[in-house]
């Protein structure tokens, strides 16, 4: 099945704030608690809200609690790059696989969609798995020219344990800094659940380690 980028990339723009297309929105855990739960392998709780809600309204009722953000950000990444049904906007249509019944639309964390996505040839990392983040010339270099909007980014924490997924939704570049000089290259842009972000760069998230993960589907 084709990767279909745009449909990708229209889902990821329109749902960035809003509740997924299946109506299911990750909860929140504090601190400690939350950070347990996923070492323990205990996938997150879902909230339930008509498909479009704006997540951070207050006068929506999304089963999570006030001044937290959404613990949503596997999900909304598995809907945009798999998704694929009669309403607009759709996703990319690969074939994600939903293994928790009951859960929501694909995967709730980071390592059970890389571990469904690498192995079978849908994606590849470009480089090394893990990478630093910040003030990385190299990572944002093999961002700027090896991945395209589309692709993603995963995010690990200083044990290299995941803990965030962004899809990139748009590159940017800077002109030259002198005439006829070569074009400075740019962090790619993001959208993701969890704070909901669009179009924000994609080495502000505060987390130690990148994964640049390229889809490889024509």
């Amino acid at each position: 099945m084709p990767y279909n980028r745009t449909a990708a990339l229209d889902y990821a723009r329109y749902y960035w704030n809003r509740v997924c297309h299946d109506g299911k929105i990750g909860s929140n855990w504090e601190g400690s608690i939350r950070a347990a739960k996923r070492d323990q392998g205990i996938h997150a709780t879902f909230g339930h809200a008509a498909p479009g809600t704006i997540i951070n309204d207050q006068s929506a009722s999304i089963s999570l609690p006030p001044s937290q953000v959404e613990d949503d950000c596997t999900h909304f990444i598995s809907c945009c790059i798999g998704y694929s049904g009669p309403n607009a906007p759709i996703g990319g249509g690969l074939p994600i696989g939903q293994p928790y019944q009951g859960n929501p639309f694909g995967f709730d964390n980071p390592d059970g969609l890389l571990n469904d996505l690498i192995p079978r040839h849908l994606a590849v990392y470009v480089g090394e798995k893990f990478r630093l983040a910040h003030n990385n010339a190299g990572v944002i270099a093999d961002a700027a020219t090896q991945l395209r909007p589309g692709d993603l980014v995963a995010y690990a924490d200083a044990n290299k344990k995941y803990a965030h997924m962004a899809i990139i939704v748009a590159m940017q570049t800077a002109p030259a800094s002198v005439p006829s000089g070569p074009t400075q290259l740019l962090p790619p842009l993001v959208a993701c659940h969890t704070g909901s972000r669009q179009r924000d760069d994609f080495t502000t998230i505060a987390l130690t380690y990148v994964s640049l993960v390229k889809i490889v589907v024509p």
